[in-house]
C-alpha cells in the first residue's frame, strides 16, 4: 500500500472517530437503591377496591424516583385469568413479570416467602420495603393459619381464597406469628436474612404493640392504622412517588398523604401512626414493670378500661371491646410520675401519628363506635394492646369453643413476655 492510501485511512479513522461524538448512547442503568414489594390479597370481597389501588399504584408510579423499583404482588387478575401474578410498575406502565399456573392461599406462610423471595432475587437492591394490603384485625387470633379446619375464618391478615371463586368455606387469614414466619425465611443477596427499611399495612387494626413485637427483627418501622380503614385504603397516586423517602420520616409522610388526600381524612382523620421497632424493647420492660407494680398479690389483674379508647369488638352484638389504645390504658391505670416515665418512652416508640379530629370522629361502623369515648392528644396513642378480661372466655362468636383470647392471645411474643401468668391469668 503506497504512502497516500495509508494518509487517507488514516484520515478516514480520524473523521469517523470525531463523528463519534453525535452517536446516541443509552444511558447506563440507575442502581436500584430501594425495591418497594406490594403484597396484595385480593381474592376476597374487596377485590373491586383493591384493583382500583393497583390502578392508583399505576398512576403514582409516573413520579417514582429512577432508583427505586416498584414490584406487585397480586393473587388475583381482575379481568383476566384470575391466577396470581407478579408485575412490575413503572412510569405508568404495568409490566406482569410472571403469571402462576395454579391459584393458591396467599395467606400461607411457605407461599408468602416463596413470593417474597422470588420478588427479590429478581429485583436485588440496597434496600426494600413491604406493603400489605387487604383485610386486617391485627393481633386477634384464633388458631394457626392454613393448616386448620378450611371453614374456620382465621385472623388477622388477609383474607383470601385458593380457588379463584368467591366461598365462604375457602377463605383463609393469616396470623401474625405466621407473617413473622413467612419474613424470617427471606434471604438477600448476599445470603444474609432480609431486613425492611418499614412495613406499611394498608389494612384494619393492624397498629397492634403485639403485631409491632412479632416484627421487631424483620423491619425498622411499621406504619398502620391502628382501627378499622375504608376498603378505599391509602390514596396511592399520591403515596407512591414518597415511597423512597428517607426512612426515618417515611412514617409521617405516608400518613400526611393518608389524611391529605382521602375524603375520610380530610373530614374526620383516621387512627393512623408509625413506630420505631428498634424501641419495642425498652417499652416492653417498662409496661412489664409499670403492670406488676399496680398489681396486688393473689388476685388477677383487672385494668380499668372505663371509657377506655378501644378499637375492636369480640363480638359485633355483644358489648366486648378488644384491642385497647396503649396510652389510654395505662393514663387510666398507673400513678402520676409511672405514668410520666412509661409516657416517655412510649412516645419514643409512637415516632408519627394522626389524631382524629374529635367533632368528627374518624368512619367506621363495625368494630367500633367512637362516639362512645373522647378522642385527644392527651389520651390517644395510635398503638393499641390486648389486656386479658373474663368477658373473653364467655365470647365465642368469633372463637371456637375453648380457644378465648385469654388463651391464644398468651401465645404471641409481646403477650408472654408481659407475663400475664404472674399476674394471676
Amino acid at each position: 500500500m503506497n504512502k497516500k492510501c495509508i494518509i487517507f485511512f488514516l484520515m478516514l479513522f480520524a473523521m469517523l472517530a470525531c463523528g463519534g461524538d453525535d452517536t446516541v448512547v443509552d444511558p447506563a442503568p440507575v442502581p436500584v437503591r430501594r425495591t418497594i414489594i406490594v403484597y396484595v390479597t385480593a381474592d376476597n370481597n374487596i377485590s373491586s377496591q383493591l384493583q382500583n389501588d393497583i390502578t392508583e399504584m399505576i398512576e403514582g408510579s409516573k413520579s417514582l424516583p429512577d432508583d427505586c423499583r416498584l414490584i406487585l404482588f397480586s393473587d388475583y387478575n381482575i379481568g383476566s385469568t384470575g391466577l396470581p401474578y407478579i408485575a412490575e410498575i413503572k412510569n405508568g406502565v404495568k409490566t406482569e413479570l410472571r403469571e402462576y399456573a395454579n391459584d393458591f392461599y396467599a395467606t400461607s406462610a411457605d407461599n408468602m416467602t416463596d413470593v417474597l423471595q422470588w420478588i427479590v432475587e429478581q429485583s436485588p437492591a440496597d434496600e426494600y420495603a413491604l406493603i400489605m394490603t387487604g383485610h386486617g384485625s391485627g393481633s386477634i387470633i384464633t388458631e394457626d393459619t392454613i393448616a386448620t379446619t378450611k371453614y374456620t375464618k382465621l385472623y388477622a391478615y388477609g383474607y383470601d381464597n385458593d380457588g379463584g371463586q368467591m366461598s365462604t368455606a375457602g377463605n383463609k387469614w393469616m396470623n401474625i406469628s405466621s407473617i413473622a414466619t413467612a419474613l424470617s425465611n427471606l434471604k438477600d443477596t448476599d445470603g444474609n436474612r432480609l431486613h425492611f427499611d418499614y412495613i406499611f399495612f394498608d389494612c384494619c387494626c393492624m397498629q397492634t404493640v403485639e403485631v409491632a413485637y412479632e416484627l421487631r427483627n424483620y423491619t425498622d418501622y411499621i406504619i398502620a392504622p391502628v382501627s378499622e380503614t375504608p376498603a378505599n385504603g391509602a390514596p396511592y397516586t399520591s403515596v407512591v412517588p414518597i415511597l423512597g423517602t428517607n426512612k426515618d420520616y417515611i412514617g409521617a409522610e405516608i400518613i400526611k398523604q393518608y389524611i391529605e388526600n382521602t375524603s375520610w381524612g380530610r373530614t374526620g382523620g383516621i387512627a393512623i401512626s408509625a413506630i420505631k421497632t428498634s424501641e419495642l424493647q425498652k417499652l416492653l420492660e417498662l409496661t412489664r414493670n409499670a403492670l406488676h407494680d399496680i398489681h396486688e398479690e393473689g388476685v388477677k389483674l383487672q385494668m380499668n378500661t372505663s371509657h377506655c379508647i378501644y378499637y375492636f369488638r369480640c363480638d359485633e352484638s355483644d358489648d366486648c371491646p378488644v384491642l385497647y389504645d396503649m396510652k389510654n390504658l395505662m393514663l387510666l391505670n398507673l400513678e402520676h410520675s409511672a405514668y410520666e416515665t412509661w409516657l416517655n418512652q412510649f412516645n419514643k416508640t409512637v415516632v408519627a401519628k394522626h389524631t382524629p379530629i374529635a367533632a368528627t370522629p374518624w368512619q367506621t361502623n363495625i368494630n367500633i363506635d367512637f362516639y362512645a369515648f373522647t378522642v385527644t392528644d392527651d389520651n390517644y396513642g395510635g398503638l393499641s394492646m390486648f389486656i386479658p378480661r373474663e368477658i373473653y372466655d364467655t365470647v365465642e362468636r368469633r372463637f371456637p369453643a375453648g380457644k378465648s383470647l385469654n388463651k391464644t392471645m398468651l401465645t404471641l411474643e409481646w403477650t408472654n413476655a408481659i407475663g400475664w401468668h404472674d399476674l394471676g391469668w
